[in-house]
């Protein structure tokens, strides 16, 4: 595997003067108490959703109405079968009480997994313009304390009066069953993106895009384990906070959840602070980047170990190519680092959010570029200096009819337990003739690269979802095509020894 080590990069450009409004509304909605095991909200039945020992990628998706029936095909399988305004999303009444518990309440009892081969496809989403089990893969899993994964999709399911959903929140099970848990409609919001978030009382938090209150700007939710769901705020038009939230919500080490939205008056997008019970605060406009919202899916904010956050724009910046930034807690931004065109220094293209490593540098990925052309994977100082880590080749082996070099990162990194960086390429297959599309990659802090597992070729990476390591040792990962279907896909991957 070819890979070069870059020199390093001062940063050349900081934000102009921002304009920081700050708004405060108590928008507390109902909270649902985190109860043990309990039925799915729609009483929908669990299925297996079968494995196979060669690739795969997975969607984080499923949803169906709370309270009722999804309607038909909410049983899902192997190839997939078939608030308002205000201040309580639910609409009004007196809020239940927030029992918060925790996670440690729950158990998990899942079995262990056998799995002889190194990656293996877990389920197989239905395909389709709407289809029941969703659509539309963007952001990636979540454990949950009681050992599922839980994520949503974009697009798709069924909504109690059989009307196209618009995403599905679903649960998916170590031995590939697959349960549908809720479907968004507009009420409660639409087309949630990013990866969700589990919070310290055992619920999931994430956001919506669009749908929500009177002005349809977007939503953040909370949702139980057994799927019930209520709105915390409503994302209103004109307010400091901006509208259509896009990407994970960060949960910060002082308890408040942070993240981005992706427009704003008179800006290009909004950093946002919401408290547990759903008061949302905004902190400050981005007027020399945009936030990632061209379907970029699971942007958002990271918390370094500074105590600062910091993020990635897929555009704007100083050649309208994105950047880097800094955002204190108190709301200032600053500019890190602005990408230009592709080139052997820096690459182009940003490929997903940032991480930070175990050294306390921030790491992250470009599509295109780099010293062979085929992306870089890139380290950047919580200062702005910036290098090229790995520099991926984008050569295609005649001999061989393969590029055998994997390249094209798309998504963002992920620590191991162990230490190490690992993440998706959509190319390259290996070199003893077999098929296949795209890797699973594990490199060091010093730019090593080495193979974890191949994609097959019957998988099509085309977005930018997270992998995410498992509490048994495991990787976990999603597609937004291919399968059987060609409607995504999960998958796991065996963590090297």
């Amino acid at each position: 595997m070819t890979h070069h080590v870059g020199t390093s990069h001062t940063s050349r450009s900081r934000f102009g003067a921002l304009s920081l409004l700050f708004v405060a509304g108590a928008l507390a909605s109902n909270l649902f108490a985190c109860g043990g095991d309990g039925a799915d909200a729609d009483g929908e039945t669990d299925a297996t959703g079968g494995s196979s020992n060669s690739g795969g990628s997975a969607g984080v998706g499923g949803s169906s109405d709370t309270g009722g029936s999804a309607g038909a095909g909410d049983t899902g399988g192997s190839g997939g079968s078939s608030g308002s305004g205000g201040s309580a999303g639910n609409g009004g009444g007196d809020p239940d009480p927030v029992v918060v518990t925790s996670c440690d309440d729950y158990e998990n009892d899942q079995p262990p997994v056998e799995q002889s081969e190194p990656l293996e496809v877990l389920y197989h989403f239905s395909g389709g313009y709407s289809p029941p089990d969703g659509r539309g893969l963007w952001g990636g899993l979540v454990e949950g304390p009681d050992g599922n994964f839980y994520g949503v999709t974009v697009y798709g399911g069924v909504t109690e009066s059989g009307s196209d959903g618009a995403g599905v929140l679903f649960r998916l099970s170590p031995d590939g069953t697959f349960t549908k848990l809720h479907t968004f409609d507009s009420p409660d919001g639409m087309n949630p993106t990013g990866p969700l978030t589990l919070g310290p009382d055992c619920a999931l938090y994430g956001l919506t895009q669009d749908g929500g209150g009177p002005e349809s700007s977007g939503t953040a939710f909370r949702v139980t384990l057994a799927g019930e769901l209520n709105t915390l705020t409503d994302f209103p038009w004109e307010a400091a906070a901006g509208w259509a939230p896009w990407g994970q919500l960060l949960l910060a080490s002082d308890g408040n959840y942070y993240g981005l939205s992706a427009h704003s008056t008179g800006a290009r997008g909004a950093v946002f602070k919401l408290t547990p019970d759903g008061t949302l605060t905004g902190l400050g406009f981005l007027e020399d980047a945009i936030t990632g919202h061209d379907e970029t899916g699971g942007w958002g904010l990271i918390e370094g170990s500074d105590g600062n956050f910091y993020g990635v724009a897929t555009a704007g910046g100083a050649y309208d190519l994105g950047a880097i930034f800094s955002v204190t807690p108190a709301g200032e931004l600053d500019a890190l680092w602005d990408f230009e065109e592709a080139s052997a220094d820096t690459g182009s293209m940003p490929a997903g959010p940032l991480v930070e490593g175990p050294d306390g540098n921030l790491y992250g990925t470009m599509y295109d570029g780099g010293e062979y052309n085929g992306g870089t994977i890139y380290r950047v100082t919580p200062d702005g200096d910036y290098s090229t880590l790995v520099s991926f080749a984008d050569d295609y082996d005649a001999e061989k009819d393969c590029f055998c070099d994997v390249n094209r990162p798309m998504g963002p990194l992920v620590v191991g337990s162990d230490g190490y960086l690992y993440g998706l390429l959509s190319q390259g297959q290996p070199d003893d003739g077999t098929s296949g599309r795209g890797a699973i990659v594990r490199v060091t802090l010093e730019g090593e690269v080495s193979v974890v597992a191949y994609l097959p070729d019957t998988l099509n990476p085309t977005t930018y979802p997270a992998l995410v390591e498992s509490s048994d040792g495991y990787l976990y990962g999603v597609t937004d095509r291919g399968g059987d279907n060609d409607g995504g896909a999960i998958f796991r991957v065996r963590m090297p020894e």
